[in-house]
């Protein structure tokens, strides 16, 4: 009964999940216009910041995830919560590994199933991954972890940069600031 009070909570500070093949860990409310979780939390399943999770029928389209951004939260009973025997591989290059089209196409020929394709957690555990020594798989992570640091910086200028375009059409378009006629804007 503990268990159950404490999923409550959870859910109650909007921790309740869905994993998506392109953002990860997401809330529902950011896919659909209200939340579509059970009021009956008794078999959800808790997850803890830095373990994995993945929709056994979704995982072939690449909805596995690390729960990275909040330290706990609770997904539905259809999912399956793992985590790695970190003394044999590094968390960051197991996730860099997942986003890999080696790893996608492995996943999608373990799938299992006619009209749904699933893959169980066994299945899974056969998938074959490439491990270097674990200063290796460590100094692979670090340099994947500055690119992607680096591409988030310009994915977010460039989200800052559209709100600026938005704002100057507004500006522009509705005539509240004009444009000076006949002055050249740049060089032809």
């Amino acid at each position: 009964m503990q268990a159950f009070v404490n999923m409550r909570k959870l859910m109650a500070k909007n921790a309740g999940f869905r994993v998506t093949n392109h953002s990860g860990f997401v809330l529902p409310e950011e896919q659909f216009e209200r939340r579509v979780a059970s009021t009956n939390l008794s078999n959800y399943k808790i997850v803890m910041k830095g373990k994995y999770a993945y929709n056994p029928s979704r995982i072939n389209v690449g909805s596995i995830a690390r729960l990275d951004d909040w330290d706990v939260g609770v997904l539905s009973p259809m999912y399956i919560v793992f985590s790695l025997d970190e003394q044999k591989v590094s968390s960051d290059y197991f996730l860099h590994w997942l986003s890999s089209n080696e790893a996608k196409q492995r996943i999608k020929n373990s799938a299992q199933g006619s009209v749904c394709e699933t893959v169980s957690f066994s299945d899974l555990g056969t998938i074959p991954i490439p491990l270097p020594s674990m200063a290796t798989q460590m100094r692979i992570a670090k340099i994947l972890n500055v690119a992607k640091s680096e591409i988030n910086l310009f994915k977010q200028l460039a989200r800052q940069y559209h709100t600026q375009k938005r704002g100057l059409m507004q500006k522009l378009l509705t005539g509240e600031w004009g444009v000076k006629v006949g002055r050249k804007l740049c060089k032809a």
